[in-house]
């Protein structure tokens, strides 16, 4: 459904682009593979940046494979755009023809059966119509394989493609069939360019391999004789080429089919050619046809009833979707909400943004420098074993705590300095109930002058009435950290029994939250902060382990797991 309406909406403004003038657009007809859903049209104003025009807007209903490839059109001076096409791969002995007024609305479509005397004909391929306005007449140029009849060359014989050209007025009687061009090798894809009168350019691809690629061809005459063919003027492994004027420049358009792309060459004379594929535009999928003059009434009717086609498959697709089946059973309606990680770090953020701190963030791959040196955890420290720790080389790491953020901060930010980092870490564990490789910790960090450990006190018992209630109460045991000195873990009782012991506090009626301390002096000084001047705290919890114990949460996997029956009974209180 967002499909359709992005490419409603891109109709609309190349409906509003089209009003206002009366000119004539350019336009290339185009067939998407496999080549059995119809003509498809391309639309440019400059005739360098085509846009599609959504819609498949004449059916195939000819030959043994109904297909419509290679699709060819003229505008006659009568405003009748005339249209030719290849029918099948192989089998039919002619070329579908089929004319309009308008783009939208075909006549009958016709076989033109111009190989039916060569009943041996392996293929017509690739018809390509021009309008001679002198005679007043048509010609239609195709490529057929007639086994045995041409110097074999490279090519097998059922690949062995020349030349071959009827005249018309009205495809209802039609010339006899004759070679238009035998240049000694298998050849496709011919186009004819009238210059001026008696000045004739064609076109064509050398289909021997492994060539596959475009000569020229000249002639004074519509019909021949044409000059031997010039050297390849494209890579190899190109098809399809159609000519446009523009002003006193010809571009050759081109399917260059291996890369999957449409290459464009300009010239003048047909002898020197500039490429320039980087600066036209063709929209994916479109395969080669022929480019033509339509008049803006009938290019703004075209994009009017493609707009109408669109409404009409929303409509439909909308009525799909709203049908109801009132026998079944109703669709209860999930709810989402946070996982009870986030929901634990929201509630910590709250409490200290309003105690005045800013949430910082760091890189999880982490230097060697910031997740251990900078905090006084130098070489041969046991912190720094490859059993605790992820290393990608000897200098980098996926960090093993947020702390690593502090350091950035204190090396980067002048003090005061008031911060705490969330966010995931890493530790080389074995995955069990309570441990897992990753899990999510938060560290909060205060440098300015004269700060103590009162500060640090006072700042936890406030943060722990704030999140377990007010009647917790915390107590510091003395503990070491390499980067804080004095060091502390902060127990709070037990706001499962207030204190009495149970089985959740393992009877002690207390339960131990973070490790907290002094910044160390040293560590001042490896981040550029001077410890005469300065001092500070640093505080740390794991968000894991607290949302398992907010909410009961026995086992480290249920969080981890993605198990919504486990996750959706945690919700915000």
């Amino acid at each position: 459904m967002g499909k359709l309406r992005n490419t409603l909406a891109a109709i609309s403004i190349l409906l509003l682009a089209s009003c206002g003038g009366n000119k004539d657009y350019y336009m290339f007809t185009s067939f998407h593979e496999p080549a059995d859903e119809g003509l498809r049209y391309l639309y440019s104003e400059d005739g360098m940046h085509w846009d599609s025009i959504p819609g498949v807007w004449l059916k195939p209903e000819l030959g043994q494979h109904r297909l419509m490839r290679d699709p060819s059109m003229v505008r006659t001076p009568d405003g009748t755009y005339h249209l030719v096409w290849t029918t099948s791969w192989k089998g039919d002995l002619g070329f579908g023809y089929a004319n309009s007024k308008d783009l939208i609305h075909w006549s009958e479509q016709q076989m033109i059966p111009v190989m039916a005397d060569e009943p041996t004909t392996v293929n017509v391929w690739a018809p390509e119509i021009f309008y001679d306005d002198e005679s007043e007449q048509f010609m239609v140029v195709w490529a057929s394989c007639v086994p045995g009849r041409f110097e074999k060359g490279i090519e097998e014989e059922e690949n062995n493609h020349r030349l071959y050209y009827i005249t018309t007025k009205d495809f209802k009687t039609i010339s006899k069939t004759k070679v238009l061009y035998d240049p000694g090798f298998s050849s496709i894809d011919a186009v004819i360019v009238k210059r001026a009168k008696n000045d004739y350019v064609m076109v064509l691809k050398d289909n021997t391999r492994p060539e596959r690629n475009l000569k020229i061809a000249f002639s004074d005459s519509l019909t021949g004789p044409y000059s031997p063919s010039s050297q390849p003027f494209t890579e190899s492994f190109v098809e399809g080429p159609t000519v446009e004027k523009l002003g006193d420049d010809y571009l050759i358009y081109f399917d260059v089919y291996k890369k999957k792309i449409y290459g464009a060459m300009r010239t003048r004379d047909f002898k020197n050619f500039t490429d320039i594929t980087e600066n036209v535009s063709v929209p994916v999928g479109h395969k080669h046809g022929t480019i033509f003059r339509a008049s803006e009434s009938d290019v703004k009717t075209l994009l009017e009833e493609s707009k109408k086609k669109m409404d009409r498959a929303i409509r439909e697709e909308k009525m799909k979707r709203e049908v109801i089946d009132v026998t079944l059973p109703a669709k209860k309606n999930l709810v989402g909400h946070s996982h009870p990680n986030t929901i634990a770090l929201e509630e910590v953020e709250r409490i200290f943004v309003g105690m005045g701190y800013e949430v910082v963030e760091g890189p999880e791959v982490e230097y060697d420098l910031y997740n251990f040196e900078k905090l006084n955890i130098p070489d041969g420290h046991p912190a720094k074993d490859e059993q605790d720790t992820f290393y990608v080389n000897k200098d980098i790491v996926l960090r093993t705590q947020t702390s690593s953020v502090q350091a950035r901060i204190m090396e980067q930010t002048k003090p005061p300095i008031r911060v705490i980092s969330p966010g995931r870490v890493f530790r080389s564990d074995e995955v069990d109930a309570t441990h897992s490789p990753s899990f999510h910790q938060i560290e909060g960090l205060v440098v300015d002058k004269n700060i103590s450990f009162a500060d640090l006190k006072g700042t936890l018992e406030v943060f722990a009435k704030e999140l377990f209630g007010p009647d917790t109460k915390t107590k510091f045991r003395p503990h070491h950290f390499p980067f804080t000195e004095p060091s502390a873990e902060v127990d709070v009782s037990c706001f499962k029994c207030g204190g009495k012991g149970c089985r959740f506090c393992k009877g002690s009626g207390w339960i131990e939250i973070l490790g907290c301390g002094m910044v160390h002096p040293h560590v001042f000084e490896m981040c550029g902060i001077d410890p005469e001047e300065y001092t500070g705290f640093a505080f740390g919890l794991g968000l894991t382990r607290l949302a398992m114990m907010k909410y009961g949460i026995k086992d480290i996997r249920d969080l981890n797991s993605g198990n919504l029956k486990a996750l959706s009974q945690f919700k915000h209180e």
